[in-house]
């Protein structure tokens, strides 16, 4: 706690940095050079590098391309349907005309 009060005093320079940095960079590639000389390490590294990556089922490919050309088709007839003329109406615009509509509609059996 004491340490970290004092870092926070002590203001650091670009050169401290830098020079920090550079530091960090050296440690880290020493441990990874002594790490890779070890005959663990490197059999380990042999295996991930060696390990076989499981292949995909038979038939994914043959689903995934039907999938596509079904996406495909719905896409085309989407787009082969005429434009709509004038202003969509929106969900919102029809719930509101059902709940107008239903109100006149009670209005009128009351009187």
């Amino acid at each position: 706690m004491i340490e970290i009060t004092k870092m926070k005093q002590r203001l650091i320079d670009g050169s401290d940095v830098s020079g920090i940095l550079q530091q960090a960079r050296e440690t880290i590639k020493s441990k990874e050079e002594v790490q890779i000389k070890d005959e663990k390490v490197q059999a380990k590294i042999f295996e991930i590098k060696t390990k076989q990556k499981r292949e995909p089922l038979e038939g994914t490919g043959v689903h995934q391309a039907a999938r596509q050309q079904q996406c495909l088709e719905a896409q085309d007839e989407i787009l082969a349907l005429s434009a709509p003329v004038g202003r969509m109406t929106t969900l919102w615009e029809l719930h509101t005309l059902n709940h107008i509509v239903g109100a006149t509609h009670l209005k009128l059996r009351e009187v």
